[in-house]
């Protein structure tokens, strides 16, 4: 197995792992923010529960504020009272996906900077395909308006032929000659290979010496 193939092979994992963390992470995060919604409605539930439900507080008017012990409401209001003291019970779930997906998303961030030469090799039969396609397709436009600037020239010859017409006389469209001509010049030339340029690789180059640095000192640190 050449660099190339197990370049591409490992990125094509690298992203399945890094669209799946992303996947779980949403998923948290709705459970996340679900309950933290479903507190907030059940407060605002809990507030109009004194006028649709007063025989459950105590006083009248202003002063009915008072859920009556072991109503529902006394027992929604300590409900509330311990979703506001603890923390999401979701949250270390949350911030465990978090990381993963931060951690999937770098390591493939990291790989397509280090193995990006191998990637690009790895996309280049596909374009000498396509270069084949686009020769034959230029040889075949070239045949084409061929066919039309021959009609074209008959159809001139008939006009001049038959006076009082003439050869400006004749209604044409001028993007034939122009098209057989790009097509005769393109038949033969190829595209060629997109690539990273110069400034591109030392900037590459200059990343990986930065972030080198960065891990030798975070090691330091660690060390100290």
């Amino acid at each position: 197995m050449t660099a190339t193939t197990t370049a591409t092979k490992e990125l094509d994992k690298l992203t399945t792992k890094k669209e799946t963390t992303y996947a779980d992470l949403q998923k948290i995060k709705r459970d996340r923010n679900g309950y933290a919604a479903e507190t907030e409605t059940m407060r605002a539930d809990y507030g109009a529960r004194a006028t649709t439900y007063p025989e459950e507080h105590q006083g009248r008017g202003r002063e009915q504020r008072t859920p009556k012990p072991g109503t529902d409401t006394e027992k929604m209001q300590q409900e509330i009272k311990r979703r506001m003291r603890e923390p999401n019970p979701n949250l270390p779930a949350y911030e465990k996906a978090l990381a993963a997906f931060h951690a999937a998303d770098e390591a493939e961030r990291t790989f397509r900077q280090r193995e990006i030469l191998h990637l690009i090799e790895g996309a280049e039969p596909s374009l000498e395909g396509l270069n084949e396609e686009l020769s034959e397709t230029w040889q075949k436009l070239h045949e084409l308006t061929n066919r039309y600037l021959r009609n074209q020239d008959a159809i001139r010859n008939l006009i001049i032929d038959s006076p009082p017409l003439t050869g400006q006389h004749l209604a044409h469209d001028a993007r034939a000659i122009e098209w057989h001509q790009l097509a005769a010049a393109c038949a033969e030339e190829t595209l060629t290979a997109p690539s990273v340029t110069e400034l591109g690789i030392w900037q590459l180059d200059r990343s990986r010496e930065l972030a080198e640095l960065e891990r030798a000192e975070k090691e330091a640190q660690n060390n100290e």
